[in-house]
């Protein structure tokens, strides 16, 4: 018994979205990437843990370096209000005969895809009833061929066209392929609306808590001078790690820290957190507007991340001053979406990255903790001119710094693939 899907052409939906695109009209990305990985997710590069120097750096601007990193609030008093995944209505579903798409793969990456003349993207709408998928293919589809199946985000797409004139870039991890159209249909899971939750520590943590002072360790990188004022999107992968411990109240955070030209900031933010929530892991996507010294309460977003799973990052920058922040839980190909507009004085791009490991502790510890983060990488930059580069040829190595770097450890090093990876650690014991 066949089921009932509606196919038509859609003209006026392709007029539309890329008359959308052209408003957009955002500026091309670059991504900074180093990094080794042991598990199989789609991770490349050596094995060999190859960390930089720890002997000192080669920046410019040595003596400034400890104090013009973001200093992350303390978050353990306050009420994390953790967003929902996207719902159906916030992405699209493109469908693609398995053999058209290879045949028009352009991208000079193994592990990208790229594909011109988004005309053809958006030709046949198709609605399938039973399941409630709605999605778009270049070709009329048939029930035998088997597919290629990339399902974003909306505005990530538009953002794709734009800047990509009018073609879509995106790593070939973001696609999946099916046999047929019938298992597609069936495995393809439509996206339905959720709530915000509100965890509140104010039953969970001691009354006589006071924020302790924060120990930190940074390792950085600097844009080098040929791709300065170019890099406008960065993308990568990360996963939290282990966690335990006896008692300790003070926030610990591991993060991935982009700093723009303009004087604002971005970090995507572990809280390790299971003190107060229980075994909780927030995912946190902060933005730092026009901060000169990176203190003070961001823009925050946070994300239920205490399943562990790796997530994909993606960050971009708008030519209109519009920050995109988007996630991606590589297991349930879940989206999140963090979206900012600094209408006033935007950055324009990206000038330096600094992995890190932060935590709010008094000297000595009362009770024992230890928090690693295993692996961040950055995998990839675009440029406003259009080029797709390893952040290991974007960025040079600087330093690690940091003031007092008591209970905290870094590591960072280049990847065979260009990538940046970095290794995070909170422990007692350091």
């Amino acid at each position: 018994m066949k089921r009932e899907i509606r196919m038509w052409a859609h003209p006026l939906l392709l007029v539309v979205l890329l008359g959308s695109v052209m408003v957009i009209s955002i500026a091309s990305a670059q991504a900074s990437a180093v990094g080794m990985e042991k598990v199989s997710i789609g991770v490349t590069g050596s094995d060999a843990f190859n960390p930089e120097t720890r002997s000192g750096g080669n920046s410019p601007v040595d003596g400034e370096l400890t104090d013009s990193v973001i200093i992350t609030p303390d978050f353990s008093s306050q009420d994390i209000v953790v967003s929902p995944s996207l719902g159906e209505e916030d992405l699209i579903t493109l469908v693609f005969p398995d053999s058209w798409i290879r045949d028009r793969n352009s991208t000079d990456y193994a592990d990208r895809v790229e594909v011109t003349d988004a005309k053809m993207i958006l030709e046949n709408e198709y609605f399938d009833e039973k399941v409630g998928l709605r999605y778009f293919s270049p070709i009329p589809i048939t029930e035998t061929q088997s597919l290629t199946v990339l399902r974003i985000p909306k505005k990530m797409f538009e953002l794709s066209l734009a800047m990509n004139d009018g073609s879509i870039s995106f790593p070939m991890k973001y696609f999946t392929t099916y046999p047929d159209l019938y298992t597609m249909l069936g495995e393809v899971r439509v996206a339905p609306p959720s709530e915000p939750k509100v965890y509140s520590p104010a039953n969970a943590r001691s009354t006589s808590y006071v924020s302790p002072p924060l120990h930190g360790e940074w390792a950085q990188y600097y844009v080098n001078p040929q791709y300065a004022g170019k890099p406008v999107h960065l993308e990568g992968l990360i996963k939290p790690g282990s966690f335990t411990n006896n008692g300790h109240e003070g926030a610990i955070y591991h993060e991935r820290e982009i700093y723009l030209d303009g004087g604002d900031a971005i970090e995507y933010i572990f809280f390790y957190d299971e003190d107060y929530y229980g075994d909780k892991v927030w995912l946190g996507a902060a933005i730092y507007d026009n901060s000169d010294t990176f203190q003070g309460c961001p823009t925050v977003k946070w994300f239920d991340a205490t399943s562990r799973h790796w997530y994909d990052y993606d960050f971009t920058i708008s030519s209109s001053g519009t920050y995109y922040i988007w996630f991606r839980d590589c297991t349930t190909g879940n989206w999140k979406e963090h979206i900012y507009y600094d209408n006033d004085d935007p950055s324009t791009s990206i000038n330096r990255i600094c992995g890190s490991a932060e935590i709010y502790a008094d000297v000595p510890v009362q009770y024992s903790f230890e928090a690693i983060t295993d692996r961040m990488y950055d995998e990839y930059v675009k440029t406003n001119d259009g080029l797709t580069k390893s952040p290991g040829e974007v960025f040079y190595w600087v330093d690690y710094t940091g003031e007092d770097r008591t209970y905290c450890n870094m590591n960072a090093w280049i990847t065979t693939s260009g990538w940046i990876a970095t290794y995070h650690e909170c422990d007692s014991t350091l």
